[in-house]
């Protein structure tokens, strides 16, 4: 529905010159209809669904290998592999190098690819794509060999789709164009137990965003607790090495832990250092004081009528 008003509303103020964004009832009626809307997302690879594929599908699968190699390890669009170019790339002994120079974002990205058995990969296209002119990465392969012909976005979007065929994967259909950086989302977020260590990756800033990334997937959600890093609440009558640790370590601390639990309610005392926790004991004792002096002036007063 918002994708027919999208429409609709370029046309009327191309054609008409009206703006129906100021229509405030029907923005109202829009978001009310779309209460309880779940959008379908693109299908995701498990670990083991990637390396069955580069392991043990044919020679002819070569193009796809390597894209799904760049796809996954830079959490790349179909979009980004269609635009790649063979400058783009630097392959060298022990790792390649890979630029993406335009993206979504407008700001390029570099990332690296050190698996030695997924560099035999990228090995074997580069040093079969040498010999073709052109400057497109990735070319059509037909009988054994590399043609001219580069494959198009829609055919580079339909890669994910003949992978989930190769692996006889159920609802192959529902692998689209966005599977690969899906894919890299969950296989980092599976590993690193959370958000923080793979938003770097996909360039999400936000973690809501990362988030709807990795998907409803119930790998990596139990907490490790090598992973969590924890904070020490120093009390503040002990004399003990820990009632010293410096003030701006035990916020930083507690920066991290907050970053990892950013649904968490917490009770802010408890990360209060032993300073903050003297100036509130304090200000309450304060305040206890002036309430019990103002509750004294009233008696009196109230004697002084009588």
């Amino acid at each position: 529905m918002w994708a027919l008003y999208s429409m609709l509303r370029s046309t009327v103020n191309f054609k008409h010159n009206v703006d129906i964004s100021k229509y405030s009832k029907l923005i109202a009626y829009l978001k009310k209809q779309n209460l309880g809307y779940q959008p379908t997302k693109s299908s995701t690879f498990t670990k083991d669904n990637v390396e069955n594929f580069l392991k043990n599908a044919p020679f002819h699968f070569l193009p796809l290998k390597a894209a799904l190699v760049i796809g996954i390890s830079g959490a790349c669009r179909s979009d980004e592999l269609f635009k790649m170019k063979t400058a783009d790339i630097d392959l060298e002994e022990h790792r390649a190098v890979i630029v993406i120079p335009s993206t979504q974002s407008y700001q390029p990205r570099s990332f690296l690819i050190t698996n030695i058995a997924w560099l035999e990969i990228l090995k074997s296209y580069v040093n079969l794509r040498k010999n073709v002119e052109g400057d497109r990465f990735f070319l059509q392969l037909r009988h054994g060999k590399l043609t001219k012909q580069p494959y198009g976005h829609n055919s580079i979007s339909q890669f994910p789709k003949k992978i989930a065929t190769y692996l006889q994967l159920s609802n192959a259909n529902t692998y689209t164009g966005y599977c690969f950086r899906r894919t890299a989302a969950r296989l980092r977020a599976n590993d690193s137990g959370g958000t923080r260590h793979f938003k770097k990756v996909g360039r999400w800033n936000a973690t809501t965003v990362a988030e709807t990334r990795v998907g409803t997937s119930l790998d990596g959600q139990v907490e490790d607790p090598v992973n969590v890093p924890s904070v020490t609440v120093p009390d503040p009558s002990s004399s003990s090495p820990q009632s010293h640790v410096s003030k701006e370590q035990l916020h930083e601390e507690v920066d991290l832990k907050m970053e990892d639990h950013d649904n968490d309610t917490f009770n802010v005392d408890c990360f209060l250092y032993p300073e903050d926790l003297d100036q509130k004991n304090e200000k309450s004792k304060s305040d206890e004081v002036e309430n019990r002096e103002i509750e004294n002036l009233n008696n009196q007063i109230s004697i002084n009528r009588e």
